[in-house]
């Protein structure tokens, strides 16, 4: 092959052209690669709180069958201190977040479908609705 078959950029405009996009592939490359690093942090840490919340959950429920309760729902608010621990921010396992049954009588209810007796603030919801609230 001789000199005159290689196909060069033929001015400098060229090849600074090249060395953009190739500066511009590798920033792209190093992009990609802090974000899946963060997306593995992230998923982490969601698995590691998600294990927490279930141990969490899994006490609060034997707490309330050593009271004769069954917890049916709840839910937890959370949020981040500066430094950027993830926090429980609101009450946890009241009336106001939580509901609760009576385990004694429970399975005689359900199986009549009659309702639940409970601890909640749901009579407080369904007194509303009966008054066009």
């Amino acid at each position: 092959m001789d000199a005159e078959d290689l196909q060069l950029p033929a001015t400098a405009e060229a090849l600074s052209e090249v060395e953009s996009a190739l500066h511009d592939y590798h920033r792209q490359a190093r992009d990609l690669r802090h974000a899946l690093d963060n997306a593995r942090r992230a998923r982490h840490e969601a698995d590691a709180q998600h294990q927490r919340l279930q141990d969490v959950q899994q006490r609060s429920t034997e707490l309330a069958a050593e009271r004769g309760l069954l917890l049916v729902d709840t839910k937890y608010e959370f949020g981040r201190t500066p430094d950027g621990r993830l926090v429980v921010i609101d009450e946890v396992h009241t009336p106001d977040s939580s509901r609760y049954y009576y385990a004694d009588g429970y399975e005689e209810r359900l199986a009549a479908g009659a309702p639940q007796r409970q601890l909640s603030k749901e009579f407080v919801r369904e007194w509303l609705m009966e008054h066009d609230f």
